[in-house]
């Protein structure tokens, strides 16, 4: 074989190895085995090449020298790195979301608060609140609330009064949670 043959039969080599690093590098990061079969390629290249090196110009030998250098130092790289690392000696966490799933929204009334707006109020003063959500919210933490809301021969509030006479069906059901199941 002619010295011009085996340049030639090297720069193929050396282009198919080149092709074949880019796609070991880029698919097996962290695979030893696939990574230490490359590098014995790199290697293998580098001392036929070495064999024919004084068939080389100068100018390519030095491109080539430093490009097998550099596939080299970059396999070793990649054979180093541990893609999948263990999992933490700790236990895992989890974080658990709740979302709306409908019905009632939830009111978070301060008792306190509620306790003070009521004293200030007169008893028959009271304002009548206009969604079904707040009579079903408000009017059961007044009753529960340890405040005496009620005006004689009348119904415990002014607000359950007004459901009585409003809502017949709904209060009925509403008395009965609030007064019958909590005494």
């Amino acid at each position: 074989m002619s010295s011009d043959e085996a340049l030639d039969n090297l720069r193929a080599a050396y282009h198919v190895l080149e092709r074949n690093v880019i796609r070991a590098l880029q698919a097996h990061q962290g695979a030893q085995e696939e990574l230490a079969y490359q590098i014995r390629e790199v290697l293998q290249l580098l001392s036929a090449a070495e064999r024919h090196r004084d068939g080389f110009p100068p100018e390519e030998w030095a491109i080539l020298e430093k490009s097998i250098r550099d596939m080299l130092d970059a396999l070793n790289a990649a054979h180093d790195t541990i893609v999948d690392p263990l999992p933490p000696a700790s236990t895992s966490f989890q974080f658990v979301s709740r979302t709306a799933t409908g019905g009632r929204p939830r009111i978070d009334i301060n008792p306190a608060v509620l306790g003070e707006a009521m004293s200030l109020r007169s008893k028959t003063d009271l304002q009548i609140p206009l969604s079904r959500s707040d009579l079903y919210s408000i009017d059961p933490r007044i009753m529960h609330g340890g405040h005496d809301h009620t005006i004689p021969g009348s119904f415990p509030t002014p607000l359950a009064s007004f459901l009585a006479f409003t809502f017949p069906a709904c209060y009925k059901l509403h008395w009965f949670k609030a007064f019958v199941l909590s005494s």
